[in-house]
């Protein structure tokens, strides 16, 4: 049985947490193996995230881990708008953004300012809006 410990989280949005006792989720596994086959996945998947987030953040500046983060948010939550750039429907603040890639708030501005520059992103209302996703794919693998 794993160790019990501490979390501490904090929605963006309005969200409905459950939380499964670890002996309920054995249960529910034995009684439907395809559960933990899909659990596996998922896992997986998101280890597979982690490490490329950890190498990211060892060989790669901060405007470019930026750039990764807003492809990927773009690509998972984003919404494509009449002029034909993604905005991403969440407005995260820099010190969010800054956490999600492994920085300060400060450094998190500055590349901001590098995107903006570039012509790869635009900043509305709090509101990121992707204007060239290619520009901002060479940014990231900076």
């Amino acid at each position: 049985m794993p160790l019990s410990r501490a979390l501490r989280v904090e929605a963006l949005q309005p969200s409905t947490l459950l939380v499964l006792r670890w002996e309920d989720f054995e249960d529910l596994v034995f009684r439907n193996p395809e559960v933990g086959i899909k659990a596996i996945r998922l896992l997986s998947e998101r280890l597979a995230v982690c490490e490329g987030r950890l190498s990211d953040m060892v060989r790669k500046e901060v405007p470019a881990r930026l750039a990764g983060l807003i492809l990927r948010l773009s690509e998972y939550e984003g919404l494509v708008t009449g002029d034909g750039s993604r905005t991403i429907p969440t407005r995260y603040t820099h010190q969010q953004l800054a956490s999600m890639v492994g920085a300060n708030r400060e450094a998190v501005t500055r590349a901001i300012g590098r995107l903006r520059n570039a012509g790869a992103v635009e900043i509305r209302r709090r509101y990121i809006y992707v204007t060239d996703a290619d520009a901002l794919e060479r940014l990231a693998e900076a």
